[in-house]
């Protein structure tokens, strides 16, 4: 069994982090509406109905229709932090922006409390096709670790589209997938000696 080489704090967050407008995440793939046997490991996050497996900022991320819906406004406050902590994870969800301009993320391997993009790992998750970001940096697009690794970027469709995405963080080695395309695949300690 691989054991993680990193000695971050395993938690994964929600936070609002960006322009006002709301964002759905879903759980995936593992949706009512497509029943699939679980892996064994496997820990589902979101039943479609409660936050019992979340804590921390339950008024500005909430149960709707088998999402959580986000409808911080920017600088809000209060991340949504999972009750567990973990160490190698696959995170797998589906979201969709409602608004344009929708800025928000995940903090992965973070302690409670603190700014994930500064104390953790935060993946970006942004509409960056918006003109407010037409000149934002490479490592500030969605799906990069903010601030640290640039994404390849991502081409979104219309509002309200659902997206697929995977966070998987195994050792040191992170990967972002949208849509089934690899757009991030670093090492993060090697990143941040600047290798």
């Amino acid at each position: 069994m691989h054991k993680a080489v990193s000695n971050w704090p395993d938690r994964v967050l929600l936070w609002p982090s960006g322009t006002s407008g709301s964002t759905n995440c879903r759980r995936h793939p593992f949706s009512p509406s497509r029943p699939t046997r679980l892996p064994r490991a496997t820990r589902v996050l979101f039943d479609g109905r409660s936050l019992y497996k979340w804590t921390g900022n339950t008024t500005n991320y909430v149960p709707l229709d088998g999402t959580i819906d986000v409808t911080a406004t920017y600088g809000g406050s209060g991340n949504l932090y999972t009750v567990g902590e973990y160490g190698d994870f696959i995170l797998r969800f589906e979201f969709r922006f409602l608004t344009e301009g929708v800025n928000n993320g995940i903090g992965i391997r973070t302690p409670m409390g603190v700014d994930a993009a500064f104390h953790g790992m935060e993946i970006q998750i942004l509409d960056h096709d918006a003109p407010i970001y037409k000149d934002i940096s490479d490592y500030q697009q969605h799906g990069s670790v903010y601030g640290v690794i640039a994404a390849d970027r991502v081409k979104f469709g219309e509002l309200g589209e659902w997206k697929t995405e995977e966070i998987r963080a195994v050792g040191d080695r992170i990967t972002v997938t949208v849509n089934g395309r690899v757009i991030l695949d670093g090492n993060i300690r090697e990143a941040c000696r600047g290798a």
